[in-house]
């Protein structure tokens, strides 16, 4: 069983993880790391952290991908020096914690950034690495191709400590072996293998840290990936669950232009029934299109008034969502007091995915 699990994670993360995380510049290790081990540390501790570390260092001279990893933990302060400048001018009364930045910088982004640099001497050498972390740590995910010149070998990895991390390697042939330190698979050149290991819980529910150097013989890779604590048994925040329906292409409204579209405009509202929206969910329309009819068009999408296109001179329309759904009120109220809780603009785009 645990073969066949191993085989299809592995099919999985090469078809969607990998799609989404392969990045050529190494960032996907910041930002993966950002996105799943930073989560143990509050909003505040890593507003801290950037703070100390973008505002009071000398930060300067930091390369751009290195900013991956603070646009991954969910303070939106974006990728580039001009934005790392603007977070500083407008938090530049945040009072920092210095001790928790610190603690943030040893376990998380310290880590992160060392296994960038041996991701891009890698690189430099034509062994490229992209890497994928599940959502819940349990398993960690490397996509290895030889871009060098020459076929390669996998040299097996070293796993520090090796108690609670197991590793599986598949070829791109999809020969399926554990890795240890005397493992020996090709990497054809242009050709790529698969690297996945899985990390069991400690007995308090954590995911413990551990450490690879990944060998091969164009050049070897490390990473450490930090402990993420066992959750607490605090009471935590009810969620309402999320319920949309979706309106793309449905009528949203119809028009009818006056004399010619310069006297008056008439609207009729497409009511709810049409749709099936029950009164406790909000219509969220994020763009339409609109179809014109021309003079004496008398029915309408959202149906017929004497007072609408019952004369020559009116232009009547029907107006189409394009992109728009009707959601929850529990969860819309939800999500809009989180948004302002976080000091982010509210954009219905997320709501309606």
């Amino acid at each position: 069983m645990k073969n066949y699990f191993q085989k299809f994670s592995i099919a999985f993360v090469i078809a969607f993880s990998f799609a989404k995380t392969a990045y050529a510049d190494c960032s996907d290790v910041l930002r993966v790391v950002g996105a799943n081990y930073s989560q143990q540390f509050t909003t505040r501790d890593l507003k801290s952290f950037a703070y100390e570390e973008l505002c009071k260092s000398n930060s300067s001279n930091q390369s751009l991908d290195v900013f991956a990893f603070y646009d991954d933990i969910g303070l939106d302060i974006g990728t580039s020096r001009a934005s790392a400048d603007k977070f500083c001018s407008e938090n530049a009364n945040f009072t920092s914690n210095q001790v928790t930045a610190e603690r943030v910088s040893r376990t998380v982004y310290g880590p992160a950034v060392k296994a960038w640099e041996s991701c891009n001497r890698a690189k430099s050498k034509g062994l490229e690495v992209n890497t994928s972390v599940s959502n819940n740590g349990e398993l960690v995910s490397f996509l290895l191709t030889n871009r060098s010149t020459s076929d390669a070998l996998f040299l097996g990895a070293a796993i520090s400590p090796s108690e609670s991390v197991s590793c599986n390697y598949v070829d791109e042939r999809g020969n399926n072996s554990d890795v240890t330190l005397t493992t020996r698979a090709n990497i054809a050149r242009g050709g790529i293998g698969t690297m996945d290991c899985f990390v069991s819980r400690n007995s308090d529910g954590s995911i413990p840290g551990f450490a690879l150097n990944i060998r091969s013989s164009i050049e070897s890779f490390q990473i450490s990936l930090p402990e993420i604590p066992a959750f607490d048994d605090t009471p935590q925040e009810v969620i309402p669950q999320k319920t949309t329906i979706n309106l793309t292409g449905r009528p949203w409204q119809s028009q009818a232009y006056w004399t010619n579209k310069q006297n008056g405009t008439g609207w009729i509202q497409c009511p709810r029934s049409i749709y099936g929206i029950p009164d406790d969910f909000d219509i969220i329309v994020l763009s339409t299109r609109k179809e014109e009819w021309g003079r004496g068009h008398r029915d309408l999408s959202c149906g017929h008034r004497p007072e609408f296109c019952d004369g020559d001179e009116e232009h009547c329309a029907d107006i189409y969502i394009v992109k728009g759904c009707a959601i929850n009120r529990d969860y819309h109220d939800y999500y809009k007091a989180r948004m302002d809780e976080l000091g982010f603009a509210y954009s219905g785009d997320p709501l309606c995915q």
